[in-house]
This record gives C-alpha cells, structure tokens and sequence, in this order.
C-alpha cells in the first residue's frame, strides 16, 4: 500500500547568514537532500536581500525561491521579479 502522508516543505532562510558568505551557503545547501526552497526576504529593511542578490542566488540554487516580500510599495519589486515554474511567493504589505 501507498504512503499517503505527504510531508512539509523545508524552505532554508539566508536572512541571518553574512552577506558575503550567503553564496557558499546557498552552495553548501544544494547537497542537503532535506531543502525544499530557497527563502529569499525581501523588505524595507537595509540588511534585507535586493533583486539583484535574488537574481544572483537563482542562478546559484538548484532548490527553486521562496520569495517573501513585506514592503510598504511591494508592486514595485513584484514588476522586477521572474519567478520560475516552481517558485512561490508570499507577500504582505508593511
């Protein structure tokens, strides 16, 4: 018989990792088996993550993004974004 139980997705956040070494991090992580997605956090904050590190660590992660935006004006970096067929996002306005 078949198992029914579907388990969770595990999205990794590099939001706590140094901006310089959240490139080796996402690299480490594309061996670990147990990664659903990429968790990217895009907000008003300075330390948050930019488009252009986005479309960097997209072409860096064999996991697809999970995108979560909390901005005042989220359309704005929503126009910027080319989401890829398994990507999510998750937005809500700050």
């Amino acid at each position: 018989m078949r198992n029914f139980i579907k388990l969770p997705n595990i999205s990794f956040s590099i939001l706590a990792v140094k901006k310089n070494e959240r490139a080796n991090f996402i690299k480490i992580n594309n061996q670990n088996k147990y990664v659903d997605f990429l968790h990217l956090d895009i907000s008003d904050d300075k330390n948050s993550i930019t488009i252009n590190e986005v479309e960097k660590y997209k072409k860096i992660s064999k996991a697809p993004l999970d995108i979560h935006i909390a901005k005042k004006s989220p359309e704005k970096i929503l126009k910027k974004i080319k989401l890829r067929k398994n990507d999510n996002i998750c937005i809500h306005v700050e």
